[in-house]
């Protein structure tokens, strides 16, 4: 069983590990994913973002300030950004899972995130 698979098992009480994931939107890799640990039901994690995902650095702080309403949010940035279906991570052999859209904290280099059961 590799390593995402460890993880997604609802059974298994991971409190924190070391292993590296890597974020993926609209199969672009977007940064490392390291330090993980679990508040079920959310996975959180240290993020480290790539060059790719500098582009969307805006969209990130967005999302995670409460002070932006989240009608304005939409209008503002492409709808695949908002799409479930096009967020997962993957571990260093190339196993996906589906999360929902993730909540990066740019300036603090954190992220969180919800597994999602792919239909």
């Amino acid at each position: 069983m590799s390593f995402i698979n460890t993880l997604y098992a609802p059974t298994h009480l991971m409190s924190q590990t070391s292993d590296e994931l890597t974020l993926i939107w609209c199969d672009k890799p977007l940064g490392s994913v390291t330090n993980l640990s679990r508040d079920q039901p959310w996975m959180l994690a240290d993020f480290a973002p790539n060059s790719d995902a500098a582009e969307l650095r805006s969209f990130f702080d967005a999302c995670t300030n409460e002070d932006y309403p989240p009608d304005d949010i939409e209008s503002l940035f492409d709808a695949s950004l908002f799409d479930d279906t096009n967020w997962f991570v993957a571990d260093s052999v190339g196993s996906r899972r589906a999360i929902y859209m993730p909540a990066v904290h740019w300036a603090d280099g954190d992220i969180s995130w919800r597994w999602r059961t792919e239909s």
